[in-house]
């Protein structure tokens, strides 16, 4: 391998479809988490 290696789906790395659904539902779970507590904290504020 030489230096310029990317992480993208030319090379190899990316490309797997267990990866990146892993990812992903990782961002989304931490991103319903964040807007789930915002919408607690205003509802308490009633």
């Amino acid at each position: 391998m030489d230096g310029n290696v990317k992480l993208d789906c030319t090379s190899g790395f990316g490309s797997s479809t267990a990866v990146t659904a892993s990812f992903a539902m990782f961002a989304v779970a931490h991103m319903l988490n964040k807007i789930a507590k915002t919408v607690a904290k205003n509802r308490a504020k009633l």
